[in-house]
Order: C-alpha cells, then sequence, then structure tokens
C-alpha cells in the first residue's frame, strides 16, 4: 500500500522561477527512479509556490528512507533555491486502521 507524500516549497527571493520549475522536473523524474516509488509528480500552487505529491511505498520515500544519491542530489538542488514550507505524508484509511489495530 503506498502513502502520499505531500508537500510545497516557495521559491526564495530572487531566484528564477523557470528554473524552480526545471528542478521540480528534475526532482519528480529521479524520484520515479526510486524502488518503490510510483509517481512523482508537482504543481503550480501560484506564482512561487510548487506542491508535490509523490506516492511511495512506505519506508520508500521520506524520512528515515536511504534514497540513491542522484535524488538526495536532485533534492539539495531545490533546496538551494527554495525553502519547504509544509510537509505532510497521508496514508490511506486501511493503512491508519492497521496502525490504529496494532496499537491495541
Amino acid at each position: 500500500m503506498s502513502n502520499m507524500f505531500v508537500s510545497k516549497w516557495r521559491v526564495n527571493e530572487g531566484a528564477k522561477r523557470a528554473e524552480f520549475g526545471v528542478l521540480a522536473l528534475a526532482m519528480c523524474k529521479q524520484a520515479k527512479t526510486e524502488e518503490g516509488v510510483s509517481d512523482a509528480r508537482f504543481y503550480w500552487c501560484d506564482a512561487n509556490t510548487i506542491g508535490f505529491v509523490i506516492e511511495a511505498e512506505a519506508g520508500c520515500w521520506g524520512p528515515g528512507s536511504k534514497l540513491a544519491g542522484a535524488t538526495n542530489k536532485s533534492v539539495f538542488d531545490l533546496a538551494d533555491i527554495a525553502q519547504v514550507i509544509s510537509d505532510e505524508v497521508w496514508m490511506s484509511a486501511k493503512v491508519g486502521e492497521m496502525n490504529y489495530n496494532s496499537s491495541h
């Protein structure tokens, strides 16, 4: 079962929006090469903000995952010109129920 990793990034003042878009696309393409990642897309939320939706199996993306060097580079390249303003993990109702049931 996949989780959705949803984040918003805002371009830093003085950075070029065109570069922001190019780096966002590169990060999504690179994310799709990771085992367990089934989809990675970005959306413009406004002229200065991009939202990412990455669908991946638990442990294959996000905190604690072991990404390839090229994937980490794509994230750091993006972080050079933008900053994360929100970061969430969305899980399916089934995964949420499994987590709840395991607590009893």
